[in-house]
């Protein structure tokens, strides 16, 4: 503690910082703390006239939210702190996945599920594979997955036919059991592709279920 003594003590009266700055192993007060902090920290030692003197408010604020044990090495404190912060953030961002109908798809992951996808107005098909990521756009990473649809100029041209749109209530359930061998229920040719992953952008989902 020699060199803390005199001219290379900062707090000292005799404070040389010439000296200081020449001094091989100069051993500051917090030395777990960034340089800059140092200096901030001292700023509260100025008179209060000075050009780089904390405000006389922000002052009064550090004192009453920044009371120390004086025993108690600074280290300690700072531990503290950092072990806290996670802690506090974690509370103001909720997990997305966490509540309605995300949290199915988000039970689902690393398992075999089928996605039912559609065109504009109509069921496109079916893709099953292993869902491996999930956002909370409902956008879907797939591997290992087979996708079997209509083609869009295909689905176009029947619902023009008929006049009808494939709904929630019934015309899901039935594209989707029609979604094997070479040709849909309503005779539509069926595309089959495989792929080693796949994305598949939220708005072009209706529903995910787990794959049987």
């Amino acid at each position: 503690m020699a060199e803390l003594d005199g001219a290379t003590d900062i707090y000292s009266p005799n404070f040389n910082p010439r000296e200081a700055l020449l001094c091989a192993q100069l051993r500051v007060p917090y030395p777990d703390v960034q340089p800059l902090n140092n200096l901030a920290e001292c700023r509260r030692l100025l008179p209060r006239d000075a050009r780089d003197a904390l405000p006389e408010a922000k002052l009064r604020a550090l004192q009453r939210t920044c009371v120390r044990d004086a025993h108690a090495p600074p280290v300690a404190h700072e531990e503290a702190a950092r072990a806290a912060a996670p802690a506090v953030r974690s509370r103001g961002r909720p997990d997305p996945l966490g509540h309605g109908p995300l949290q199915l798809a988000k039970r689902l992951l690393g398992s075999r599920v089928c996605v039912v996808t559609r065109h504009r107005n109509c069921v496109r098909g079916t893709c099953t594979g292993l869902l491996m990521a999930v956002d909370r756009h409902l956008n879907l990473l797939l591997f290992e997955a087979e996708d079997v649809f209509v083609p869009a100029h295909d689905a176009a041209a029947r619902t023009g036919e008929t006049g009808e749109l494939l709904d929630a209530s019934a015309g899901i359930a039935r594209a989707v059991r029609g979604m094997h061998g070479t040709h849909s229920s309503h005779g539509q040719l069926l595309v089959r592709r495989r792929f080693g992953q796949v994305l598949f952008r939220g708005e072009s989902v209706v529903l995910v279920f787990a794959a049987p």
